[in-house]
């Protein structure tokens, strides 16, 4: 009996202790966050324009390219335009 709890108490200790050793840092964190997103930008650079030989394939896929850059983007509807105006501020010189 004394056995049995003293090596389920090691257990224990050895998985809480393995537990504190395994917990990363914030700038671990942060470093492994970039690092995975610098993959996935270099997959997507990689196969951005995979199957584009020519002028016109590139014409046809174009649309659907930038569709996806704005839905990326966060401008996927683009806002509504709005009236421009302009004022010209004159400085005289003194």
């Amino acid at each position: 009996m004394k056995a049995a709890a003293s090596s389920l108490t090691g257990l224990l200790v050895l998985f809480v202790s393995w537990q504190v050793v395994a917990q990363d840092t914030a700038e671990q964190r942060h470093e492994m966050a970039t690092n995975q997103l610098k993959r996935l930008a270099a997959e997507m650079t990689g196969q951005c324009l995979n199957g584009v030989l020519t002028l016109d394939q590139w014409k046809e896929q174009q649309p659907a390219l930038r569709r996806q850059l704005l839905d990326m983007l966060g401008l996927d509807p683009l806002p509504k335009r709005t009236q421009l105006k302009a004022h010209i501020a004159c400085l005289n010189a003194i």
